[in-house]
């Protein structure tokens, strides 16, 4: 996803991504 993308350039990606992973 382009949201997932623009996310993990942003400060403090890794716990969001993980996260979100999670909620997968």
């Amino acid at each position: 996803n382009v949201t997932l993308a623009k996310t993990a350039l942003r400060p403090g990606a890794g716990s969001m991504v993980n996260g979100i992973l999670r909620k997968l």
